[in-house]
């Protein structure tokens, strides 16, 4: 009696346990990994995230989850429910050696049965995580572009993509589902026969003489509980194995070089305009890809403005992602203020340089929030900057002023005011260089005309794609490329 007693009061003391250490530890683990990964993530260069879907790194961090719930409730249940089968085979051991080793075989060769298996389901479950990011991809660009399926009729069309995205995310949950059915079915079946040749064995004994009846009852019930204890630690051990999908899918974020950034004295300098200077410029996306720009040298003079024009296609765009610090040119040299861009530190080098470019979103807030980017705020710099930009008589008019929403990516906003609160931001931050991609085509000729004057008055170096060169003051260079 006191042994049940004893077992009784350790099965409700280990559940206790388990949970209170499954609370803190999943606490632990989420938070640290979740800060690491992400910070991770904002360490990678522009150019990984030009390679990828917003949805596949969306579910590479989503696997943070999945790998918490794992690693903390699995792990510190697979380590109390495997400390509560070596405690019932030890009590067992002190009735029956035979019937022990029966037990202790059938738990293993239970768990053998589940191991054989995890290579199919690693394989299913890496399927099904790739169904699901593929599935999260189709809903992002449908909600994305609501406006153009919604203009074009083609409803219909991303319907039946996404049916057909579905049935084959469902197919990949039910192969899932089936092998662990599978997997628990033999368990079950090796469970059940150990249970009753453990019965037919104890039976014999004691007709044998070598077991008492009691001492066969009780090692029946320590064989019901090892049972229920394998049963219970056998799925939690393919789940930490399963563990490996979301580790290596997190593991391609991680391994991800990180941006190079050398420390430079110079980046960090918020002193006069800047030079910029390219020698012999070359890029292309890969070894595989056509050469975009070839053999570009250019040279624009401290607080000078220049106009870089040319035919669409001839790389303008991507030239301004290289003089911005996006993207780094395949051969050639970029110099600002005489200093080489691969001897900076580039996080401090592009807050000296102040962007507009084709690709630049709003974010889903207020304008004073898209303006400062949660920095604290400097209110009359902030209306200054909306003035330069056009775009101050708007934000007065509005009943929340600064506090107006913009919408999700700015679509609460016409173009051209978009285009003018990104203007806004980019001279918030007081940069030494301005760098613009076809900002001002969306206005009007009388407001591209009084941005392009206050443009002309900043002091600094300011670079601007346009094709209206028939705007352009007399003080603004012409540099063509193409």
């Amino acid at each position: 009696m006191l042994i049940f007693g004893f077992i009784a009061i350790a099965r409700v003391w280990a559940a206790s346990i388990r949970g209170l250490l499954t609370a803190d530890l999943g606490a632990s683990i989420v938070g640290g990994l979740s800060n690491s990964v992400f910070g991770r993530v904002l360490e990678l260069p522009p150019s990984y995230f030009l390679r990828r879907h917003a949805a596949d790194v969306i579910s590479r961090l989503g696997s943070v989850n999945e790998v918490q719930e794992l690693a903390s409730s699995r792990i510190v249940e697979c380590a109390v429910d495997a400390l509560a089968l070596f405690i019932l085979l030890a009590a067992c051991c002190t009735y029956s050696l035979p019937l022990a080793g029966m037990a202790a075989s059938g738990a293993a060769l239970c768990m053998a049965v589940r191991v054989s298996m995890s290579g199919r389901v690693g394989v299913a479950c890496n399927v099904l995580a790739n169904r699901l990011a593929s599935q999260d991809r189709e809903v992002i660009e449908t909600v994305r572009a609501a406006q153009t399926v919604k203009l074009n009729g083609m409803e219909r069309l991303r319907g039946d993509r996404f049916r057909r995205g579905n049935s084959s995310l469902i197919r990949a949950s039910i192969s899932l589902q089936r092998m662990a059915i599978l997997s628990q079915s033999g368990s079950d079946v090796i469970l059940g026969l150990l249970r009753v040749l453990v019965v037919y064995a104890g039976v014999l004994a004691v007709d044998s003489g070598a077991l008492s009846v009691g001492a066969l009852v009780a090692v029946t019930i320590y064989v019901e509980m090892i049972c229920q204890r394998a049963s219970a630690l056998v799925p939690k051990v393919m789940d930490v194995k399963m563990a490996r999908v979301h580790l290596q899918r997190i593991s391609e974020v991680l391994s991800e070089p990180a941006e190079e950034c050398a420390d430079w004295a110079g980046a960090g300098d918020r002193g006069p305009a800047p030079s910029v200077v390219c020698r012999g410029i070359h890029f292309r996306y890969s070894v595989d890809d056509p050469w975009v720009l070839k053999d570009v040298s250019l040279t624009i003079r401290p607080g000078e403005m220049v106009a870089i024009v040319g035919p669409s296609g001839v790389g303008k765009s991507t030239l301004l992602s290289i003089l911005a610090g996006l993207v780094a040119p395949t051969a050639g040299v970029l110099e600002v203020d005489g200093c080489d861009v691969k001897a900076c530190h580039l996080p401090l080098l592009r807050r000296q340089i102040g962007t507009v470019l084709q690709q630049d979103t709003l974010l889903s807030g207020t304008v004073l929030e898209n303006i400062t980017l949660g920095e604290v705020a400097d209110i009359p710099r902030v209306w200054h900057c909306l003035a330069a930009a056009g775009l101050d008589n708007f934000a007065s008019s509005q009943p929340m002023a600064l506090a107006t929403q913009v919408g999700d990516e700015g679509r609460l906003l016409s173009g051209g005011q978009q285009k003018r609160l990104l203007l806004a931001r980019a001279l918030y931050r007081a940069p030494r260089v301005l760098v613009l991609d076809e900002t001002l085509s969306q206005l009007d000729y009388e407001a591209e005309q009084q941005i392009m004057s206050v443009l002309l008055g900043l002091q600094m170096t300011r670079i601007i794609v346009t094709h209206r060169i028939s705007t352009l003051p007399e003080a603004v260079r012409v540099i063509r490329v193409g």
